[in-house]
């Protein structure tokens, strides 16, 4: 027969024994979450979730990628700044790639048709005289109206231009009725159907303001859209950066749009692909395409620079300021004179993919720094960082 000692001995051991098993299975649990496949633990130790591209290993496809510039506007001589984190949590960015996508160009090649190429593609543009070339790669036709098509018959770029600012319908106010999805549907198909897009537009993201001239002749954002006088549509191919995203096709052309991310230049706020056009849609006066094609399926997998190692760079001043305007600026405008800038502060960091100014090998992604940045006179001005997202090397040597 059990003594009133006994029952409180087993009763001590049952509660330390069901004790001890609960703060082990809350451990597992602990560690399953940490190690989860949505993770970062998980990711970490190369748990791929059921669909994803399983990546916990690099494969560094193209191996060392070479140095690629990405040119700097320079500040006053005087400006000293200083830079601040104001993101909405104060602190850096949890939620960015580990690894990342890097895709190769195909490499533009002259051919024996390249030529004949280029003279059917200014047919479907409507130039339809003989060209006249101007270098060893681009040739350039003339038609009636102060309009001309220049064509790289080597990278299929694309450069459509008129003197619309002497042009009596581009200054004539019309009623305004079309919605800016309109312009940039339009200005789209217009752009694949002739050609002047490669098929790597087919996601695009499209963005456009409309602008009104100046008394100097100057496009300058318009106040409202009632006094439009034209339209600017840019283009931002998009592709897939991050290898841990479920891509899902929606239709035999396109992919989720939102599982993509935009391709970026030197400038962020004008793309080098861009069109402008009347208000009635049916007059496209400039068009810009830079026609490089990426290979979507030839990609490699890196690993990204940490965010934090990013914003050391961005501190130290090693970044490449490629955009800076006060405030009261129009984007639009060209000119830029050097800001004596005192702080420069950090409200978004992002990852987005780079495309150079020169044909460069590699599609590859950056961190992008966008804020407010305060002058030394008071004023405020916008600004956007650029900074390689994996790491480079100078091949060259």
């Amino acid at each position: 027969m059990a003594t009133l000692g006994d029952t409180t001995r087993n009763t001590r051991r049952f509660v330390i024994g069901f004790g001890a098993f609960v703060i082990l299975a809350v451990i597992i649990n602990t560690c399953a979450g940490i190690l989860s496949c949505n993770s970062l633990g998980g990711r970490l130790f190369g748990c791929t979730p059921p669909g994803l591209v399983p990546v916990s290993k690099e494969d560094r496809l193209f191996g060392d990628l070479p140095l690629i510039n990405i040119p700097s506007l320079t500040l006053a001589p005087t400006a000293t700044p200083v830079f601040s984190l104001e993101t909405q949590t104060g602190k850096l960015p949890t939620d960015l790639p580990l690894f990342s996508y890097v895709y190769k160009y195909k490499e533009p090649r002259q051919t024996l048709t390249s030529r004949d190429e280029a003279i059917s593609q200014a047919s479907s543009l409507g130039f339809t005289s003989d060209p006249v070339e101007l270098n060893s790669t681009e040739l350039k036709w003339l038609s009636p109206g102060n309009k001309s098509l220049t064509l790289d018959k080597i990278s299929k770029s694309v450069l459509l231009e008129s003197d619309f600012t002497k042009n009596n319908d581009a200054k004539t106010v019309k009623p305004f009725t079309s919605y800016q999805s309109t312009y940039e549907s339009t200005a789209l198909s217009y752009g694949l159907s002739t050609g002047a897009f490669n098929t790597n537009f087919n996601s695009a993201k499209t963005t456009s303001n409309y602008l009104i001239y100046d008394d100097n002749y100057q496009l300058k954002k318009s106040k409202s859209p009632d006094t439009t006088e034209v339209v600017l549509v840019n283009f931002y191919k998009k592709f897939q950066l991050d290898p841990n995203t479920v891509v899902t096709t929606t239709n035999s052309n396109q992919v989720d749009p939102e599982k993509l991310t935009e391709v970026l230049g030197i400038n962020p706020k004008i793309a080098d692909t861009r069109i402008i056009m009347g208000t009635n849609t049916s007059t496209i006066y400039y068009m810009s395409s830079k026609n490089w094609y990426v290979e979507p399926a030839s990609r490699g997998v890196y690993s990204t620079i940490s965010v934090s190692g990013a914003w050391d760079t961005v501190q130290s001043g090693k970044g490449s300021l490629v955009y800076i305007k006060k405030l009261d600026n129009d984007y639009i405008d060209p000119e830029y004179s050097p800001l004596d800038v005192a702080n420069f502060y950090v409200i978004d960091i992002s990852m987005k993919f780079y495309e150079s100014l020169n044909f460069q090998n590699y599609l590859i992604p950056i961190y992008v720094f966008t804020g407010n940045a305060r002058l030394k006179d008071g004023s405020n001005a916008e600004f956007v960082i650029y900074t390689p997202a994996v790491i480079m090397k100078d091949t060259s040597k």
